[in-house]
């Protein structure tokens, strides 16, 4: 009879335990469907604030330079301002967009710039580096003028690097600027003995044989800037004589190699190769092009993921147009 009760009570204390682990589970399951629950009320993380936009500090100052022409302008405070440029070039259908900001020294490095202004927006790669032993840092990228046309007083241009801290400045008093850009740039395609208006008397633009990647490549490289360690990135304006050759180059942003900025011009005159423009006369004219060149040594850029899928959709789309 003991050892009947005795089995009765074990087998009461397993059903006890058991009933005991159960109700645990059962309380667990109870607080994780709650907490599921709550999670799937919750709302979804915030997207990222865009930066507050700066204001500036003064007017735009537009720069006459013998090569081309750039505005610039003071944003944030004055002890640590934040100097934002525009350079275009005649001929062009690209601006170069730069900031100058104090970040301290973080090497070179490539990424992908998003850009944003008034509900326009474009992506391009930028390149950041820092001066020798300086701490401002420069990002610069290329991108659309068509952005900036027509700019209410108030907009505000939003740059968001794939590696580098985002920036919001105000543009107010930008469109006044921008017009005064266009006459300099007109006042240098005089000096160069080339009417501001030829685009006008274009009723058909130049059109390049195959990529125009493929007219400079590695094997044009300048073996003294190679020994050097030079690299960099320059923009020449190359006149596109009636047969379609590159009859004249004219160096307007030098990379800071003068062995590059000559072997560019020596490449494209050698194999650059266009249909020439045609006139609202229906005959071929001659007519300029700017181009943007990238001199670069291998491992010298930090490439951020971003950066190397741009170049590789580039590469792919470039081999699709043959």
């Amino acid at each position: 009879m003991r050892q009947a009760e005795r089995r009765s009570g074990r087998a009461r204390g397993r059903a006890e335990r058991r009933g005991a682990t159960a109700a645990r589970a059962l309380a667990g399951a109870a607080l994780l469907g709650s907490a599921l629950a709550l999670a799937a009320a919750a709302p979804p993380d915030p997207a990222p604030l865009a930066p507050a936009p700066l204001a500036p500090q003064g007017k735009w100052v537009v720069n006459y330079g013998e090569r081309g022409c750039a505005m610039a302008r003071a944003f944030g405070a004055a002890d640590a301002p934040v100097i934002v440029a525009w350079r275009s070039l005649p001929f062009s259908d690209r601006v170069e967009l730069s900031v100058q900001r104090r970040l301290g020294q973080r090497g070179l490095r490539r990424g992908v710039l998003t850009i944003a202004v008034e509900g326009r927006g474009d992506q391009t790669v930028y390149e950041a580096f820092n001066g020798t032993g300086d701490k401002l840092r420069t990002l610069r990228g290329w991108t659309n003028p068509a952005l900036f046309a027509d700019l209410p007083e108030r907009a505000v241009l939003t740059l968001t690097p794939s590696s580098e801290p985002a920036l919001a400045v105000s543009l107010v008093g930008t469109a006044r600027a921008l017009a005064a850009l266009a006459r300099c740039n007109d006042d240098i395609a005089r000096g160069w003995g080339i009417a501001p208006g030829e685009r006008a008397a274009v009723a058909t633009e130049a059109q390049s044989r195959g990529s125009p990647t493929r007219f400079i490549g590695p094997e044009d490289y300048a073996k003294a800037a190679v020994a050097r360690g030079e690299l960099g990135t320059s923009a020449q304006v190359w006149t596109i004589a009636t047969d379609g050759r590159v009859s004249e180059c004219r160096t307007v942003i030098p990379s800071g190699s003068e062995a590059l900025d000559k072997a560019g011009c020596d490449a494209a005159r050698l194999r650059a190769r266009f249909t020439p423009a045609v006139g609202r006369d229906g005959l071929p004219m001659t007519s300029h092009t700017t181009q943007v060149i990238r001199w670069e040594l291998p491992g010298a850029w930090q490439d951020d993921p971003a950066y190397r899928a741009y170049v590789r959709q580039r590469r792919e789309a470039a081999r699709a147009e043959g």
